[in-house]
């Protein structure tokens, strides 16, 4: 089941209303919550400019915009008490809500790729970490993480990730 609504065909309006709202009539945007502006939308609140998550609390909405085929979980053990396991079938996706990254220099995450040996023959492709400085928009590929290749003692391990943002 499915359906549409607020349906339009024809110019789009400049900058596609700076991902944050839809156009209406090609030349006015209607801006999401939080957010205004007539040709672009923009942020009428000041963005945080750090991230900071344990999955230790009940809710990913405060820090995450969108997510899906995750929960948050104690299995797996990517380290101590709950992370956010991606197990789901279909699309497998986190998206932070924005922030002013203008001073942020690194990502850095533990992520474990495979949680017992019967996932390391899997079909899973490579975990793929995308950036957008314009709302979502364009995605710009930072990190293509796949399988490690032979676990030494046997499972695969928690890995330290620490990835340099583009300035």
């Amino acid at each position: 089941m499915w359906g549409v609504d607020n349906v339009y065909i024809g110019p789009s309006c400049a900058y596609n209303c700076g991902g944050h709202g839809y156009c209406l009539n090609g030349d006015q945007c209607f801006c999401d919550d939080n957010y205004e502006g007539e040709t672009e939308c923009h942020l009428h609140l000041q963005l945080s400019q750090t991230l900071v998550e344990d999955f230790e609390n009940e809710s990913l909405s405060t820090q995450f915009e969108r997510w899906s085929g995750a929960e948050v979980a104690r299995f797996c053990g990517v380290l101590t008490g709950d992370a956010l396991v991606f197990s789901q079938q279909g699309e497998r996706m986190l998206v932070t809500k924005d922030l002013d990254l203008s001073h942020g220099s690194v990502v850095q995450f533990y992520i474990r790729l495979s949680c017992t040996l019967d996932d390391l023959s899997g079909e899973d492709g490579p975990v793929l970490l995308h950036y957008s400085t314009d709302g979502g928009i364009y995605w710009t590929l930072l990190a293509e993480l796949g399988r490690d290749s032979g676990h030494p003692g046997g499972l695969p391990h928690a890995k330290h990730i620490t990835l340099s943002l583009p300035g």
